[in-house]
């Protein structure tokens, strides 16, 4: 059975992998620039795989302004921020009306016109998506086309749940032959970067991309601030989420 990482030991577990061998390349800068067209050519749909609440904005909020209103995009959201049965918080209800709400809210802000997103919810456990990598991988081939470029979560992350989508998104685009373009949020890149087939880089957002993506953040208030009435902290440290909302999003191309 996969461990079970909650919410208040994701800031322990990112300082200690800070002090580990995983960190950001010595300048992000340094990294090659990624253009819309290059990830995703004209004609291609985009598929973006979330894994939780908020995981759209923070990973990618600056390349969905980008493909808005040019490219057709289907979004399919593995969790609502609910965790696994057996282990479940005492707000779990309210936060699974919650949470999809600033979503909403979240995508109204960056500009995405709702009325044409395609928008998949498959309401799986958060915390035990490593347990549900079979009916992730059902649910994406399900939608998945092979002109598609599938935007999802790094294989390699530090978070069992956003690894066990990476695993499962990596083995859908090789199925149906769709590219894919893997996000990292809780690891940051190794030191020594590269492997064979997939190759990292950066996406520049202007001063209005990163205006409205810092504004969508914003939405998601039960994640940025918790609850402490009923025990739920706060997602992020403040140092985590600044490298999160910098005017650039590293993105991870290719298969191997």
């Amino acid at each position: 059975m996969a461990r079970q990482t909650a919410d208040h030991d994701l800031p322990t577990t990112l300082a200690a992998q800070r002090k580990a061998r995983w960190r950001m390349p010595s300048e992000p800068s340094a990294l090659p620039t990624l253009d819309v067209d290059q990830l995703v050519p004209p004609g291609r749909r985009a598929v973006l795989v979330a894994t939780h609440p908020a995981d759209e904005v923070l990973g990618c909020g600056g390349l969905l302004q980008q493909l808005c209103g040019t490219r057709e995009l289907m979004i399919i959201s593995l969790t609502n921020g609910c965790h696994r049965r057996g282990t479940r918080r005492p707000d779990d209800a309210r936060l699974a009306i919650i949470r999809p709400q600033e979503s909403v809210e979240a995508l109204r802000r960056l500009g995405l016109d709702l009325a044409k997103l395609k928008w998949i919810r498959g309401g799986l456990p958060e915390g035990a998506l490593a347990d549900c990598e079979a009916r992730i991988g059902e649910l994406l081939l399900r939608h998945l086309r092979e002109d598609d470029v599938l935007i999802g979560p790094w294989r390699d992350d530090a978070h069992p749940d956003q690894a066990a989508a990476g695993r499962s998104a990596a083995r859908a685009c090789l199925a149906r032959g769709a590219e894919l373009i893997e996000v990292p949020l809780w690891r940051a890149l190794p030191a020594q970067g590269g492997w064979p087939g997939r190759q990292a880089g950066r996406l520049e957002l202007d001063i209005f991309d990163l205006a409205r993506k810092r504004h969508a953040l914003q939405a998601f208030a039960s994640l940025l601030h918790g609850d402490p009435r009923s025990g739920v902290s706060p997602l992020f440290d403040p140092q985590h989420r600044d490298r999160l909302l910098q005017a650039r999003e590293v993105l991870i191309h290719g298969l191997d």
